[in-house]
């Protein structure tokens, strides 16, 4: 069975990561990536639905897919 259902692709990308990771070496820039998927992981599990989906793209891209509503919920609590 086809569904039509929509949702929300969210990018997470920091700005000027490379240059802080230039600045401070590489095992700064990783703390702060480990962090930042630490942080986005639990706003997912506190706030998300239980089908949310999160994803680590690569250097300090993420990506979030959820449904609208949980889109706005969890943006508020970023």
């Amino acid at each position: 069975m086809n569904e039509t259902k929509t949702f929300s692709f969210c990018l997470v990308d920091l700005d000027n990561f490379k240059a802080y990771s230039d600045r401070y070496g590489y095992s700064k820039g990783s703390d702060i990536l480990k962090w930042l998927g630490d942080l986005l992981q639990k706003i997912t599990i506190d706030y998300g639905a239980p089908d949310d989906f999160l994803g680590h793209i690569g250097g300090d891209d993420f990506v979030m897919i959820c449904s609208p509503e949980e889109y706005r919920r969890s943006a508020a609590r970023s």
